[in-house]
């Protein structure tokens, strides 16, 4: 994500986000935000990774 979210579109975002959850550690895997979210990446980038947070949060992996 540390590329991804500044230089991606929403789309990208969406992307990575279900390959590290697929391909991720079968139990104990954490997902959030750290020092990717920089100044510059775009409040859509953001608000689809919170979204896609929340989506797994709630859903678990399918």
């Amino acid at each position: 994500m540390t590329r991804t979210l500044p230089f991606g579109s929403p789309d990208d975002v969406r992307r990575e986000l279900r390959e590290l959850v697929e391909y991720g550690p079968c139990t104990g895997l954490f997902l959030g935000c750290s020092s990717s979210v920089a100044p510059g990446v775009s409040w859509e980038n953001i608000r689809t990774l919170v979204d896609g947070l929340a989506y797994y949060r709630t859903q678990g992996r399918i």
